[in-house]
């Protein structure tokens, strides 16, 4: 699990470090959103987007939907070899 910025602020995050590096490529990246932001446990109107990787780090785009975007945390699932 990594942080989204506990913010509702849009747009394109740093880079975070995969907990394993892959020896040759990262085949694909799924990222969810989990707030676990007790502050705003009713604000959803958002998604994290995997944007772009390499073999041993990632971004992602933290998109607003409407509503009242909150961006707690998420949680990420990476195949690669």
């Amino acid at each position: 699990m990594n942080s989204a910025g506990n913010n509702g602020s849009e747009g394109e995050s740093g880079w975070y470090a995969f907990p394993v590096n892959f020896n040759s490529a990262c085949f694909a990246l799924f990222c969810g959103l989990r707030n676990t932001d007790t502050n705003n446990p009713t604000n959803y109107d958002s998604e994290v987007q995997p944007r772009n990787w390499t073999t041993d780090k990632f971004n992602v785009y933290k998109q607003n939907y409407g509503g009242n975007p909150w961006f707690g945390s998420f949680i990420l699932f990476a195949i690669g070899r």
